[in-house]
């Protein structure tokens, strides 16, 4: 009699349990057409009605830079580069105007496609392997360390490495899937996103950061229905969007959202067509210091049309939050930072309700991250760090977020 009680209490709650995982997972995303109120778990099937936006622009790019191929920020500047067929040279530009305020040259190279600039805290990177023919066997990325761009001339660190799924180098110029044009730095990887000209599709590579030779490792692909051309990743709010552009020179950018780790297409994946015809973007940079993205296209022209390089500016919460949750809500709140400016320590008042504290740099680097005890004014030591902007993240139950800009001086 035992045996058939347990059996029954097993099948019993065996069956809820199966309903309660059903239940649990599916689109979480109210913004979705496929929204389930009862998920908890987001498995990444969420589905989008068609969108098309349009960018401000913002600027003409120098004439130094007409085939910007990569765009990465360093303090109060930007950093760009042209792609094949120039000197090894990077701009650095003035984040007002776009004026070339000084060029770095970096000693000892011999470009051979420039595609991509990504960076984190210490070091940037640059992709030298755009791959056009789908045979290059000499792809390598640079790796420079930020303090060097003070100077006229830098040295390069190479991280070479090559594709564990590619075993045919014959040349097929855009007729194969080895191109390659994206790269964001995440946590402690590099990651490439390919350009596939035959299916239109994008594989996701991971590479160290470290100097040397690899077999990148290939971690998964989606249907971007289109050719990437370049990628930025936001650490704090977890995002990543790609920028590409389709045959037809209509550009659009995928955002990536809600995955886990470094699964990028594990979450939303939502994609947005750019009112910008025979733009050729190439880059797109996240400015965290104003919450933007800052995209720009190659000089364009035929018997036709001209299009010159130009940067725009594109805004995303509109599409990532949902304006009913709590999460959604960035100011002030109850939290003051005071002295602000300052030269060394901020306190933070008002903690009641305060979960957590992060403190995080104009890259959007995590430097500290805290857990409250109740402690009324929190102090955070800003004197081992530079002179600058950095943002303090008050982080509350349910979801809700302060963002407050400090002055160190």
């Amino acid at each position: 009699m035992k045996k058939v009680q347990i059996l029954i209490i097993c099948c019993i709650f065996g069956g809820m349990g199966g309903r309660i995982q059903a239940q649990s997972m599916g689109c979480t995303d109210p913004q979705a057409l496929n929204f389930s109120p009862e998920a908890t778990i987001n498995n990444g099937t969420c589905l989008y009605r068609l969108t098309n936006h349009s960018p401000k622009r913002l600027a003409a790019l120098p004439l130094e830079l007409p085939e910007s191929s990569g765009l990465a920020k360093r303090d109060q500047h930007f950093i760009s580069h042209n792609d094949s067929g120039w000197p090894g040279e990077l701009f650095l530009l003035d984040s007002l105007n776009w004026n070339v305020e000084r060029t770095v040259r970096v000693r000892g190279v011999n470009p051979k496609d420039w595609e991509d600039i990504t960076g984190d805290a210490v070091n940037i990177y640059v992709g030298d392997f755009g791959n056009n023919n789908g045979n290059r066997q000499d792809l390598v990325i640079l790796k420079i360390r930020r303090e060097d761009l003070n100077r006229d001339t830098v040295e390069a660190e190479s991280i070479f490495f090559q594709y564990p799924d590619q075993n045919n180098f014959v040349s097929a110029p855009q007729a194969n899937n080895y191109d390659m044009e994206a790269m964001i730095c995440f946590g402690d990887s590099l990651y490439l996103f390919s350009k596939n000209w035959l299916d239109n599709k994008t594989r996701v590579y991971s590479l160290p950061k470290v100097k040397g030779n690899y077999t990148a490792k290939l971690l998964s692909e989606w249907d971007v229905q289109g050719l990437i051309t370049g990628a930025t990743a936001d650490t704090i709010n977890n995002r990543v969007v790609l920028v590409g552009y389709t045959s037809l020179l209509l550009p659009f950018v995928w955002i990536l959202w809600d995955f886990q780790g470094n699964d990028f297409f594990s979450g939303n994946k939502r994609r947005i067509d750019l009112n910008l015809p025979f733009h050729q973007t190439e880059a797109v940079e996240y400015d965290y210091s104003n919450n933007r993205y800052l995209l720009t296209n190659e000089r364009f022209s035929n018997f036709l049309i001209t299009i010159p390089a130009r940067v725009h500016e594109l805004f995303i919460n509109q599409w990532t939050e949902n304006p009913t949750s709590p999460s959604y809500y960035r100011g002030a709140g109850n939290s003051l930072v005071y002295p602000n400016p300052t030269m060394d320590k901020v306190f933070i008042q008002g903690m009641e309700g305060i979960k957590d504290i992060l403190l995080v740099n104009h890259l959007g680097v995590v430097l500290e991250q805290h857990q409250l005890n109740g402690q009324e004014d929190f102090p955070l030591d800003l004197s081992l760090y530079p002179d600058g902007i950095y943002y303090i993240i008050v982080q509350y139950p349910l979801g809700r977020i302060d963002r407050i800009k400090v002055l160190k001086r």
